[in-house]
């Protein structure tokens, strides 16, 4: 006990065998222990990964380990970081991390459709959605999105590995329905918008030149 009393946290990384339910024991006995979980290390990670990070393993905290390496370049920087961008494989994880703020809780979420994830997240009465459409093969799918609180929602998507683009706002009326056709090989985001315009987003940026010398 005097050991557990020194432990707040229990992290796990994605390599072995039967993964989803060594997830599982591992959640279960952290549970146990009032500890939250960790997935801090895998190569090559997805959102197939994430969503079963959440879902399995219960997770609190969890890193993209090999951010910025030759085969995976989720970001691309100079090795002078007098550049950085966003690489193929951030955009889906962005569909997450950007409209998922800190403080946010994930609740409870179902699909009727088991090849349509859906990961929900509520802060302060305010929930986001994340629809995961990758199960191969992959096809456009039309969805109907129940339990949202009434009001204005902003809608995102990345489709395969290109960047992110907005489609605009949706109002959700009473009943907390919205209809929603989802692109092949996609991730939505329905998330809660504010009124009026929201400020920039800084994606990338460089120096040019990459270095200054003297004459």
């Amino acid at each position: 006990q005097a050991v557990w009393d020194a432990v707040g946290l229990l992290s796990y990384h994605w390599y072995g065998g039967d993964n989803q339910s060594a997830m599982a024991r591992i959640r279960d006995f952290a549970v146990e222990r009032g500890l939250p979980t960790a997935q801090t290390e895998f190569m090559d990670l997805t959102m197939d990964h994430l969503y079963d990070d959440m879902t399995i393993g219960g997770t609190s905290y969890w890193e993209v380990y090999g951010l910025c390496g030759p085969d995976y370049e989720a970001t691309l920087s100079h090795v002078s970081s007098t550049t950085y961008s966003a690489g193929p494989w951030y955009w889906r994880f962005r569909q997450a991390s950007h409209y998922v703020r800190p403080g946010a809780v994930r609740i409870g979420a179902a699909s009727s459709d088991p090849s349509v994830r859906v990961l929900a997240f509520d802060r302060d009465g305010r929930r986001t959605t994340v629809l995961i459409n990758t199960t191969a093969p992959s096809r456009q799918r039309t969805v109907r999105l129940s339990g949202l609180r009434p009001g204005t929602y902003g809608l995102s998507h990345c489709v395969g590995q290109q960047p992110y683009e907005e489609r605009g706002l949706s109002e959700v009326g009473p009943a907390g329905d919205l209809e929603l056709d989802l692109a092949p090989n996609s991730v939505l985001t329905v998330y809660p918008h504010a009124d009026g315009n929201l400020p920039p987003t800084v994606t990338e940026w460089r120096a040019a030149p990459d270095f200054l010398t003297m004459p």
